[in-house]
């Protein structure tokens, strides 16, 4: 079996006798792609890719790919599907390719993985941009990506997002890395604590014990006090809108509050391993 692309043409059979005879009675055939170059790997959806040593090795410094327990010897089985393979291999070869931020996540949350567990620098810079997009949305898998394939950059990111708010019960089983896990730990309780030190101002801003209007105003504030991630400096002025038009008193108050929270917030740590 001969296939051919361009003016290059690769004898399959010439490399495993039986090639031709395995593929065709399972059904593989009629997926098989063969492109020039002098290393064999294969997606999970059965695709075969051909790539040039030195355009691998100039992108991650190394051969990452291990065919010794691969199904057809020689040609490397890679965890990763033809959609995913295709839009690395593209891109090392400096054509053209879909722009990463028109990317699914699930798209680019798959080409992150395979660039980091290949090594291929570059475009795991281009993910760590790319992703930023997502950290709102898709923030704990963005966590679980970070910790697992070494995307530690995007952990301060996510540590100011809504994530932080989340109980380290849940996510014991991503934090697994025992230096995140107290990192995270650390950076949720110092802005736990910062908290109670803001609510206790409720009753220092404002004197006046008999101001009914400042009982409610207080007691709704408070309860918007309540999650770490309000903590953030550009969060933490959400947390004193005025319920309703307020007196004199309760309006200098709730300033003075605001301030004092602000200040807070503006001196606590950054996230850090």
């Amino acid at each position: 079996m001969v296939f051919r692309t361009g003016n290059v043409a690769m004898d399959i059979d010439g490399l495993y006798p039986s090639f031709s005879d395995r593929y065709c009675y399972m059904g593989f055939t009629q997926v098989l792609r063969v492109e020039q170059g002098d290393i064999l790997v294969r997606s999970m959806d059965s695709y075969i890719f051909a790539l040039d040593s030195d355009l691998v090795l100039g992108a991650a410094g190394c051969i990452p790919f291990n065919h010794e327990y691969s199904l057809i010897p020689g040609i490397s089985d890679l965890r990763y599907d033809s959609a995913t393979l295709s839009w690395i291999f593209t891109f090392l070869r400096r054509e053209e390719v879909k722009p990463i931020e028109d990317l699914s996540f699930t798209q680019l949350i798959g080409i992150a993985r395979a660039a980091s567990e290949f090594g291929f620098h570059s475009i795991q810079t281009l993910c760590r941009l790319a992703l930023r997009r997502f950290r709102n949305r898709n923030s704990q898998d963005i966590l679980s990506l970070s910790v697992q394939y070494g995307y530690h950059a995007l952990l301060p990111m996510l540590a100011a997002t809504k994530l932080i708010d989340t109980p380290l019960t849940s996510l014991q089983d991503i934090l697994r890395d025992p230096s995140i896990y107290r990192a995270w730990s650390l950076f949720r309780d110092q802005r736990i604590a910062a908290l109670e030190v803001v609510r206790e101002q409720h009753s220092k801003v404002h004197t006046d014990a008999n101001c009914l209007t400042w009982a409610t105003e207080a007691a709704v504030t408070y309860l918007r006090l309540g999650r770490p991630s309000t903590m953030d400096p550009s969060r933490i002025c959400e947390a004193f809108g005025s319920t309703g038009a307020l007196p004199a008193c309760c309006s200098s108050a709730i300033e003075q509050w605001r301030k004092y929270a602000l200040d807070i917030s503006q001196g606590l740590p950054t996230f850090s391993l």
